[in-house]
C-alpha cells in the first residue's frame, strides 16, 4: 500500500497572510534565493510573514552565463520589484565561510572567494548576511527539536544537519547518484528507489528524527513510498528560513 507522503511540521507557514488592515513595522527583510535558473525574492515582516502572498513572491531570471556583477546587478534590480525593506538576507548555490563564497558547483568557479555578502551590502545600502540556501530551507522547515536534516534534489545534491535548531556546519553527502541527470536518465521508478536506499543509509549514519526533501526534483517523489519520518517541502521555505540570519540562530 502507498504511504501518504507527509509534509514537514513547519509548512503550515507557507499559508499565513497578514489580517487585513495590520500594517507592517520594521525591520523588513528582503530574502533572495539564488538558483541557478531563477532569483526569487521575498519581504517578510518582523515576525517572519510575508508582507505579500507567497505566491506572488517576484521571479528574475539568472543570467548566462552565472558571473558575479551579472547575478549582483539583477539582484539589485529586485528592488524595483518588491516592499522597502531595512535588511537583506541570501540563500547561495554553494558553500560560504563569513559571507564569503567558498566555492558554487551551480554558478560555476568564478564564484569562490568572492566577498557576496558585503558586495550586496554595498549595492543595496542595507545590512546584508548570506549563506548556503539549503541551510536556509532547512531554517524555513524544521520543527527545532532532534536531528533533523534538509537534502535538497537538484543540479547537485546538497544537505544540512540540524540538531535542536542548531546548525551542524560542513555536512557533505559524498554522492551524486540523486541529481538532476540521474534522474533523467534513470527515470522516476528507479530514481525513487535509489532516493530511499539514500534515506535508509543518512538515517543509519547521522540518526535524524525527520529528513526534509527539496529541491526541483522533490516535486517528482510526491507518489513515492517515503518513511513516516521523510517529509517533501516546499521550496518557499528558503525565503521564509532567511530571518534564521537575523535571529541569532547558533552554528556549532
Amino acid at each position: 500500500m502507498l504511504m501518504q507522503v507527509t509534509q514537514a511540521a513547519r509548512q503550515p507557514r507557507l499559508t499565513l497572510l497578514r489580517p487585513e488592515g495590520r500594517t507592517a513595522t520594521p525591520p523588513r527583510t528582503l530574502t533572495v534565493d539564488i538558483g541557478a535558473s531563477w532569483i526569487r525574492a521575498l519581504v517578510l515582516d518582523e515576525r517572519g510573514v510575508p508582507v505579500r502572498p507567497p505566491h506572488k513572491q517576484v521571479f528574475l531570471k539568472t543570467p548566462s552565463p552565472a558571473a558575479p556583477a551579472l547575478v549582483l546587478d539583477t539582484i539589485v534590480s529586485l528592488r524595483g520589484h518588491v516592499e522597502p525593506f531595512d535588511r537583506a538576507s541570501i540563500g547561495f548555490p554553494g558553500s560560504l565561510y563569513d559571507g564569503i563564497v567558498v566555492q558554487s558547483t551551480d554558478l560555476g568557479p568564478d564564484w569562490a572567494g568572492y566577498p557576496l555578502a558585503l558586495t550586496i551590502e554595498q549595492r543595496l545600502a542595507r545590512p546584508v548576511r548570506a549563506a548556503d540556501a539549503t541551510d536556509l530551507q532547512g531554517w524555513g522547515a524544521i520543527c527545532g527539536k532532534g536531528v533533523e536534516m534538509m537534502m535538497t534534489l537538484g543540479a547537485h545534491v546538497r544537505a544540512s544537519l540540524f540538531l535542536d535548531g542548531v546548525l551542524v556546519p560542513n555536512i557533505q553527502l559524498g554522492t551524486h547518484r540523486l541529481n538532476a541527470r540521474r534522474f533523467e536518465e534513470d527515470g522516476v521508478h528507479m530514481w525513487g528507489r535509489r532516493l530511499l536506499k539514500t534515506a535508509a543509509l543518512l538515517k543509519k549514519r547521522y540518526r535524524y528524527d525527520r529528513l526534509y526533501l527539496g529541491g526541483p526534483c522533490a516535486r517528482h517523489i510526491r507518489a513515492a513510498v517515503l518513511p513516516p519520518d521523510v517529509s517533501i517541502v516546499a521550496s518557499l521555505n528558503t525565503l521564509l528560513g532567511g530571518m534564521a540570519l537575523w535571529q541569532g540562530r547558533e552554528i556549532w
